[in-house]
């Protein structure tokens, strides 16, 4: 069977963007805040932010191997 295209091969989905910019976090009474591009922002308990900032340290490192993969040798 063959295998579905990523998100990059079809393009991204319309309203949606590649940020190049990282967000601002703060601890605000008890919780993690984090505020985005486009006026977003995202509310978190401590446990939360934590698994999230995890794995988005995970994902980070797979995107990393996968851009020099990609690059030709």
């Amino acid at each position: 069977m063959e295998q579905e295209p990523n998100s990059l091969e079809r393009g991204s989905a319309p309203g949606t963007s590649v940020d190049n910019e990282a967000g601002e976090v703060s601890a605000e009474e008890g919780m993690v805040v984090m505020d985005g591009p486009a006026s977003t922002s995202l509310t978190m308990t401590p446990e939360v932010a934590r698994l999230t900032g995890e794995r988005l340290c995970s994902a980070a490192d797979d995107a990393e191997r996968q851009a020099s993969d990609l690059k030709p040798r």
